[in-house]
């Protein structure tokens, strides 16, 4: 198993359930960083006040060790959301859960603050942001895929991503990274596993 992983960048996940106190899970071959719901929303505006309530929730990411890559901090106060550089692909990484009750405006505020503190290392710079927004852009207008769409990016899943025939789990590409996107069926969650294939820059 840990030999077919090997060459695995990262592996991100939505709706950890971990909490502060959780013993973090680990993976051999990878370090694993997180961010629980709690500590995602610390303003004391009502709305995040009630997120912060709920239970569940968090996102977390395994990142290769074979992998050269650091945290970034990001603009945003009141977001589950994690941002990672990664040096061999010369790649952001921007991980993001929405919550259902999360109001979209709301969090489109917050996601723009990530989006404008991630740094570029260079021209060639790419940024990935994936994640469960919680909103099917198969079935109904998406006001997220028009926002992210206007700073630039292009969301390149085409095909269901749940069990419910619905396209929530999105990945938007901004730069001249080359992806290729896989929807693989998991069968122990209603959510599928969305695979990305990136091609590695020739030196």
């Amino acid at each position: 198993m840990i030999s077919e992983l090997i060459l695995i960048f990262f592996i991100c996940l939505t709706e950890t359930w971990l909490e502060k106190k959780t013993v973090l899970p680990s993976l051999e071959g990878f370090s694993f960083i997180h961010k629980d719901r709690y500590s995602s929303y610390p303003s004391e505006k009502a709305e995040f006040q009630e997120l912060q309530r709920k239970k569940h929730g968090g996102v977390g990411i395994y990142v290769g060790n074979h992998q050269q890559f650091c945290q970034v901090t990001h603009g945003s106060m009141n977001i589950e959301c994690l941002v990672v550089y990664i040096k061999e692909i010369n790649t952001n990484l921007v991980l993001v859960y929405k919550p259902e009750t999360y109001t979209t405006s709301l969090f489109l505020e917050e996601l723009y603050q990530v989006l404008i503190s991630v740094p570029h290392q260079d021209v060639n710079t790419s940024t990935i942001v994936l994640g469960d927004f919680n909103q099917d852009i198969l079935k109904t207008h998406s006001s997220i895929n028009d926002f992210m769409a206007k700073q630039g990016f292009a969301q390149i899943v085409s095909e269901p991503t749940t069990d419910g025939d619905t396209l929530i789990d999105h990945v938007y590409l901004h730069g001249n990274l080359q992806i290729s996107v896989e929807v693989i069926q998991t069968y122990y969650s209603y959510h599928n596993m969305v695979s990305l294939r990136i091609k590695l820059p020739t030196v």
